[in-house]
C-alpha cells in the first residue's frame, strides 16, 4: 500500500475514533462540518481524499485541533528519497577533499551510463 493511502486511512480512522468518542453519528458530524454524510463515510473509509480545508472543518466540528488528525500518521518517503538520504549520510564527516573525490568519481560513473 502506498504511503499516501496509508496516511488517508489513518486520518479516516482518527476521524471515526474521535467521532465515536464524542458520541456523534456520521450525520451529526456532517452537519456540524458542513459536508455530506456520504463524504464523511468516504473519508473514514479512505475512499475520498479530503482537502486541508475540509479536514479543518471536520476537526473543528469534532472540537479538536487539525494536527490531532495526523497523530500516529507515519509517512514513508519514496525509495529514491531514502537512497538520497543514505548517500548524504555517507558523506557526513568527510573532509572537503574526500567529498571532491567522491563527487568526481560519482560524476564519472553517471556520465559512463
Amino acid at each position: 500500500m502506498g504511503s499516501k493511502k496509508r496516511i488517508y486511512k489513518m486520518i479516516g480512522k482518527r476521524i471515526r475514533e474521535e467521532r465515536k468518542r464524542k458520541g456523534l453519528t456520521q450525520e451529526d458530524l456532517a452537519f456540524k462540518a458542513g459536508v455530506s454524510v456520504n463524504f464523511i463515510g468516504q473519508i473514514e473509509r479512505a475512499t475520498k481524499k479530503p482537502s486541508i480545508d475540509t479536514l479543518e472543518k471536520i476537526s473543528s466540528a469534532l472540537g479538536i485541533e487539525l494536527k490531532n488528525l495526523f497523530e500516529d500518521v507515519e509517512y514513508s518517503p519514496p525509495e529514491e528519497d531514502l537512497m538520497t538520504k543514505k548517500i548524504i549520510n555517507l558523506l557526513r564527516g568527510r573532509s572537503i577533499s574526500e567529498k571532491k573525490i567522491i563527487y568526481q568519481m560519482t560524476s564519472f560513473i553517471i556520465k559512463k551510463k
